[in-house]
């Protein structure tokens, strides 16, 4: 099997001996990532621009973060590691002249906050319809981090914000990119069996799950006289678990019912995900040995026939290594629903027991079939069957 090829530059110079290499994309944290153990020796300057490249395309740009030497008698360890540019939107502040941002479209307020971080934004097909609809107004909360802020307002339009790797321009230079699109946008032709895997690790745990979710918009947890929560407005119930309510404070600028409820069941439906999860190893960095990488927000068919599972899952995060045990990939997979917004705040108990149970809710799809059709009609992955009302993932062209 073919070795993958990379390349790493750190302003403009390209790093020659790279013993060992790891690079992670994830939807759950935005900025992708890599470091590496070296034998050069070179000056580098930590805030560097740093750029990777893999099977000669540029998939992250950002800085150099990490640079740690460590010597003994006989022997120099020197490591580094490095962000996408979305590091630095993860960790800042919104900087804005006013704290109220009216008549913008999601689009346009997303340019506005990443144009200081010198990044692009991306619109994927199925959120195009949203993303380019005027918004009234948003309010900043006071010191709101930046990523923060954002992802309150796609939640609000069932989006999500994911890094788009590389933007590759042959006018400029390649910057950092985020994108805007929905859950599961692909799925790949290719399925994952085992036996045919290197190693499958599977874990379901609900110690981060609670039994109901409470949105609290202004009372903060505080009860009247009756017992009652004072100003509770969202709720969301994981009905597999003993009583243990969660109170969330209200994102800034979600005020209607509407918004509320769905800031319940994204917490709900995450940390119900989450506690999901099928970790699967495989040798290779590519689902068919090409310049195609193992991506995120890509949905799977995962069969294991020794456990009788047979699932469509979505992978939300990957680990690629290279070292002196050759390469490998570390996928990790969480049920669809993860990061998605079904307008169904309650999960009860039996659901999703790893034999069929990821369905789309057959309600929400008849309630909203104008919007589903539109979607399934810019999609090349879903269509949408409105007789039988239930969406049905096709393969796309490529992995």
């Amino acid at each position: 099997m073919k070795s993958p090829s990379y390349t790493l530059r750190i302003d403009g110079r390209q790093v020659e001996n790279i013993t060992q290499i790891s690079i992670r994309f994830s939807m759950r944290e935005l900025a992708d990532s890599w470091s590496a153990s070296i034998s050069d020796r070179v000056d580098l300057a930590p805030g560097a621009r740093a750029e990777l490249a893999i099977e000669g395309r540029t998939v992250i740009v950002g800085e150099l973060q990490n640079d740690r030497l460590v010597k003994r008698s006989g022997t120099r360890d020197r490591s580094i590691s490095g962000f996408s540019s979305a590091r630095r939107l993860v960790k800042s502040s919104v900087i804005q002249p006013t704290r109220t941002i009216k008549d913008r479209s999601l689009r346009q307020i997303v340019e506005q906050i990443v144009e200081p971080f010198d990044m692009v934004v991306d619109v994927s097909e199925s959120a195009t319809t949203v993303a380019d609809e005027p918004i009234d107004k948003v309010k900043i909360g006071p010191n709101q981090n930046a990523v923060d802020f954002l992802n309150a307002i796609c939640k609000r339009y069932g989006c999500i914000l994911v890094s788009g790797a590389a933007s590759v321009d042959p006018d400029r230079k390649a910057k950092a990119s985020v994108r805007i699109t929905r859950v599961g946008v692909r799925a790949s032709p290719i399925p994952l069996v085992y036996p045919g895997v290197l190693a499958v690790d599977y874990e379901n745990d609900v110690g981060n799950v609670h039994s109901s979710y409470l949105v609290n918009r202004k009372g903060k947890g505080l009860r009247d006289s009756d017992g009652t929560l004072r100003g509770l407005d969202g709720t969301a119930t994981d009905a597999r678990v003993l009583y243990s309510p969660l109170i969330v404070q209200a994102q800034a600028g979600g005020t209607s019912q509407e918004s509320l409820n769905i800031q319940a069941e994204m917490e709900m439906r995450k940390r119900a995900a989450e506690g999901q999860r099928v970790s699967i190893e495989v040798e290779r960095w590519s689902p068919n040995n090409s310049q195609a990488l193992w991506w995120p927000n890509t949905l799977y068919r995962f069969v294991d026939t020794e456990e009788g599972f047979d699932e469509t899952l979505l992978l939300s995060s990957v680990e690629l290594t290279q070292g002196s045990g050759g390469a490998s990939a570390r996928l990790e997979l969480l049920p669809p629903d993860a990061f998605a917004i079904l307008s169904d705040r309650e999960l009860k108990v039996g659901r999703r027991t790893g034999r069929g149970g990821y369905r789309a809710n057959k309600e929400w799809l008849a309630q909203h079939s104008q919007l589903v059709t539109a979607i399934a009609n810019a999609s090349d992955t879903v269509d949408y069957d409105k007789s039988k009302q239930d969406l049905i993932w096709k393969p796309a062209d490529d992995a």
